[in-house]
């Protein structure tokens, strides 16, 4: 459990400096201008 409390706590992280990454913010900015729609899948094993 403790494990994946820290793989969740790192990923978070990955996942913050991801979001505020200027390659991923000009890409995100272009996909917003051409996507119709978006749909989210969860997937758990």
């Amino acid at each position: 459990m403790l494990k994946h409390i820290v793989m969740w706590k790192l990923n978070e992280q990955v996942l913050a400096a991801y979001k505020v990454n200027p390659r991923h913010a000009e890409v995100s900015s272009y996909c917003k201008k051409i996507r119709e729609s978006r749909v989210v899948v969860d997937f758990y094993e």
